[in-house]
């Protein structure tokens, strides 16, 4: 939050890019500890908890993306939306998704290429998607990507990740009656894209 609060200030390119490294290794930590604390639960047979709510897609995914922007400065990150606006979700679940989605893009995409986010709500269902281009997820890994402690080797170093950010993004989408999917060529880029498909209330 500091660090958010400071961006919002004049600074030096040198201050900025200090700035972002420290809203980077924050995001990071968190990421991490939620992702441990939720495997714990799910080893534990407790499963992902849900507030679901009837929100503005479009403005929660936005928000999201503002402040990712803030932990991937040398990224450009680019929001789009489609279709309706109203859709049932819990906005801090689908925060965690996205942003494990895009730090994702970040570690192991094309370094410096826009990473797109793309939200789409029309009748009973919702989609959340992120893009990026990069050398393509290799066809052995596509089947496992979403299990534990699973992870690619492209910059794995420094990506920071222990292989859960994957299997927590599919924990969630399930826990919203939906699913996760990823297709990955080097013609079109990688597409990670969650289902949301929670019905709304009568």
């Amino acid at each position: 939050m500091a660090a958010e609060l400071l961006s919002r200030r004049q600074h030096t390119a040198d201050t900025l890019k200090l700035l972002g490294t420290i809203s980077d290794s924050v995001a990071r930590a968190q990421r991490l500890v939620a992702d441990l604390l939720d495997y714990t639960l799910l080893q534990e047979g407790r499963g992902i908890a849900l507030h679901p709510v009837l929100c503005d897609l479009s403005e929660a995914v936005a928000r999201c993306v503002e402040e990712l922007r803030l932990t991937c400065p040398d990224y450009p990150l680019i929001h789009l939306h489609l279709g309706e606006r109203s859709a049932l979700f819990d906005k801090d679940r689908l925060h965690q998704a996205v942003g494990n989605l895009v730090a994702n893009a970040v570690a192991y995409g094309e370094r410096g290429a826009p990473i797109q986010v793309t939200s789409r709500s029309y009748g009973r269902a919702a989609t959340v998607s992120v893009h990026n281009w990069g050398v393509p997820i290799p066809a052995e890994l596509l089947g496992r990507l979403f299990e534990p402690l699973v992870r690619g080797q492209q910059r794995a170093a420094k990506a920071g990740s222990i292989g859960l950010g994957l299997f927590i993004v599919r924990q969630i989408a399930q826990a919203h009656a939906g699913e996760v999917s990823v297709t990955s060529t080097e013609q079109a880029g990688t597409t990670f894209c969650i289902t949301l498909a929670m019905p709304l209330p009568q």
